[in-house]
């Protein structure tokens, strides 16, 4: 099980009851499993009242120049159905795993080239966020034969936490724990393996301040500092949703151009602005598809005055 996590009666009692919960979108027809995960999303939006104001705040504040009100307002509503079949998605795992055909469901950009990138480099870092379906990237990378170690941040749940792991690494890839994980990540590196960071959650105090679609926003520096350590490419990349069926397309970016002037700090800097840059590149090309609820951009006084976003540069927020 994993380490550190709870494992009480009521963790245990939670999980059965998800558990439970999955019985019939595990057992059903995909078609129907999905619609029942977009009516679970939408129910979501409406019942969930907290993430639902985040969601629209954060859009507001983003992109109240380009889409209207009622525009953002769906945005947001599809964000939270994308959301629910991601997870419908990831519980199939087993069934997708089986099916013979599964590449057929899927448009590829560039990721014949950046698998290619990744073997003649001895290794790569892939950055990506939570757009479309994060959970798939793996499972088609790995199948096309290149090895895989995804970073993962423990749920409060061990159970859960044990389950969900499981389902992720049905496909072939390898999961490790946010902590200490960067052992496992050079190890990968060194193997000639790719590792993976989902790097669009806000970092608190324990990041570096950067830019995110206009705004401040605290962004994890360890990424950057390990493609600094390791030399090896970083390809960003995304598994985006496709009408309204199972369909995807999976793009990846050329790799981020690595900054080395040889001032590490104003270097660490600069890669995870660039490193944003492309995520938000990727969200842009649907935002319906990103996960809006997030507190992105929030930002305490607490962690300017200690951790490293009190020791790290400020970018100005000029927006």
């Amino acid at each position: 099980m994993s380490d550190r996590r709870p494992y009480s009666l009521a963790h245990r009692l939670e999980y059965w009851l998800i558990r439970a919960v999955f019985l019939l979108p595990r057992a059903a027809p995909l078609p129907l499993a999905r619609g029942l995960a977009r009516a679970t999303g939408r129910l979501a939006f409406y019942i969930l009242k907290e993430y639902r104001k985040t969601a629209l705040d954060n859009a507001e504040m983003v992109l109240s120049s380009e889409l209207s009100e009622r525009e953002r307002y769906e945005m947001v509503r599809f964000s939270f159905e994308s959301v629910a079949m991601t997870f419908l998605e990831l519980v199939n795992f087993s069934r997708l795993l089986r099916m013979p055909d599964l590449e057929r469901y899927f448009e590829f950009e560039l990721l014949d080239e950046s698998i290619e990138i990744s073997k003649k480099a001895g290794g790569a870092i892939f950055i990506t966020g939570h757009i479309g379906n994060w959970e798939l990237c793996s499972l088609i990378t790995v199948r096309k034969g290149l090895p895989f170690c995804a970073v993962a941040r423990p749920l409060p749940n061990g159970f859960l936490d044990d389950y969900v792991t499981k389902l992720r690494e049905s496909c072939g890839q390898v999961i490790v724990k946010k902590r200490g994980a960067l052992k496992g990540m050079v190890k990968q590196l060194r193997s000639g393996g790719a590792v993976a960071f989902l790097i669009d959650q806000n970092a608190r105090k324990h990041g570096v301040m950067v830019k995110f679609m206009g705004h401040n926003a605290s962004t994890i520096p360890s990424v950057a500092s390990l493609a600094m350590k390791m030399k090896v490419p970083v390809i960003p990349g995304a598994c985006m949703r496709v009408g309204n069926g199972f369909r995807f397309k999976l793009v990846c970016m050329p790799p981020v151009q690595i900054v080395d002037t040889g001032d590490r700090g104003a270097d660490l800097i600069a890669n995870t602005q660039r490193m944003n840059d492309a995520v938000e590149e990727l969200v842009r090309r649907d935002p319906r598809q990103w996960m809006w609820g997030h507190r992105r951009w929030r930002i305490k006084d607490s962690w300017l005055t200690k951790g490293r976003l009190a020791e790290r540069a400020m970018v100005a927020d000029d927006s």
